[in-house]
């Protein structure tokens, strides 16, 4: 049997397939369409932006290091190595050939001023001074017997120039009386003549003594200063001698520490040598060494900061050797607080010489600055962004920078390294 089989449409309402769409439904479905390729694109858009954020290089903040620029006072400095050394720091050396008799104190012994250290063989030294003693002897008797043989041939010349002064005085008289006898015709011509001739003859021989005693004192004085300065020359030797003697029995000037000494009795010790150093470890100073590039840029008196861990130091430039060794300069600080507890001897320490000084500029902390094309450049912060700036700089100091150009004050900028991203125009920061 035969069934008829009805196909009903699934969809009542759709329009039958020879009738046209109306313009409300193309105007809907169109608007459908541009909204679903709109929010495609949108979130293409986020896509490549998320992308591109979580390639794009960027660093966490907490990890850099920053400050900010502000008006202040900036010191150009020169950076030295330095050594704090005792202040002051004897060095005993023998002053003769001889040896090591006993060792009396060992090196970081403290020791006072004039003690005796060791004792050295001073025999020889002994001799010496002994001997220059006989000669001083010697000669303070030649002095005193030549004073006494002078004073006498002087003496007698005296005597001998008064007696001559009175002859003289006596044949005045009898010239002056022959002349008046010769007047009244009671002598002869003769007579007058042989007067005036015995007057005239003690006159010359007085004249002659005078002379005679004027130079056998000039000579008294002269032989007398003579032996005077023979004197004082054996006198010289004898004082050298004795210091040479006590010498022999090292002593320091000062209290302190000795920091070093011969070790072995009966060692041989050459004229000269050092047996001994005497520290005063009470107060320091610090020994610097800079390349000679600088030279010209050091003068006496300049301000110097030692920087000692974290604590900082005031000194001045007392004094720049004169000889370079090696294309080094050697300096000496004076420390304004010579006995800081910081202070021990041969600690290594940096000395920052200041050669200028700018106020009232700008100025940061002193960063680590990346060098882009031969110029200096800092990175600059700006939101979560860290922005690379050209920046002109002024003095350096070894805590501050002068900032000429390329920063303004309040800008904070990055103080860490950042040669890694020297590349880069800006950087980003994650919080």
């Amino acid at each position: 049997m035969q069934k008829n089989i009805v196909i009903e449409p699934s969809d009542k309402s759709a329009p039958s397939m020879d009738r046209p769409l109306s313009k409300t439904v193309l105007l809907e479905r169109a608007r459908k369409r541009w909204i679903r390729l709109f929010l495609a694109g949108v979130g293409l858009v986020a896509v490549v932006a998320f992308i591109t954020r979580s390639l794009s290089p960027s660093m966490e903040r907490v990890k850099v290091r920053t400050a900010l620029v502000e008006v202040g006072e900036v010191e150009a400095t020169l950076t030295a190595s330095g050594t704090v050394v005792p202040e002051f720091e004897q060095v005993i050396t023998s002053p003769i050939e001889t040896r090591v008799l006993k060792l009396l104190k060992r090196a970081g012994d403290t020791i006072l001023a004039q003690e005796p250290i060791l004792i050295l063989d001073n025999g020889a030294a002994l001799a010496t001074f002994e001997k220059h003693q006989d000669q001083v002897s010697l000669k303070v008797n030649a002095i005193e017997q030549s004073k006494a043989e002078l004073s006498g041939s002087v003496t007698k010349l005296k005597a001998q120039v008064k007696v001559k002064e009175l002859e003289v005085e006596a044949n005045r008289v009898k010239f002056e009386q022959a002349k008046q006898l010769f007047a009244k015709d009671i002598v002869s011509k003769n007579d007058l003549a042989q007067a005036e001739l015995a007057y005239e003859q003690s006159k010359a021989e007085l004249e002659a003594l005078v002379v005679d005693k004027q130079n056998a004192e000039l000579s008294t004085r002269l032989k007398i200063d003579g032996l005077n300065l023979e004197l004082r020359m054996l006198l010289k030797d004898k004082l050298e001698a004795q210091k040479e003697l006590e010498r022999a029995t090292p002593k320091p000037d000062r209290n302190g520490v000795l920091t070093w000494t011969l070790a072995t009795e009966g060692a041989t010790v050459h004229k000269g040598d050092m047996v001994a150093k005497v520290a005063d470890l009470s107060t320091y100073r610090v020994d610097a060494t800079i390349s000679d590039v600088h030279a010209g840029r050091l003068a006496i008196g300049q301000t110097v900061q030692i920087k000692i861990g974290e604590s900082i130091l005031d000194g001045a430039l007392s004094n720049i050797l004169p000889t370079i060794e090696n294309g080094v300069v050697k300096l000496v600080v004076q420390l304004s607080d010579k006995t800081n507890k910081a202070l021990r001897s041969n600690l290594r320490v940096d000395a920052f010489i200041v050669t200028g000084r700018e106020s009232n500029t700008l100025r940061i902390k002193k960063p680590q600055m990346v060098d882009v094309e031969g110029k200096p450049h800092l990175f600059v912060i700006r939101g979560d962004v860290a922005i690379r700036a050209p920046v002109s700089v002024g003095l350096i100091g070894f805590d501050f920078v002068e900032i000429k150009s390329g920063l303004k004050e309040g800008d904070e900028v990055i103080l860490s390294d950042m040669s890694e991203y020297k590349h880069l125009k800006e950087v980003r920061l994650k919080n």
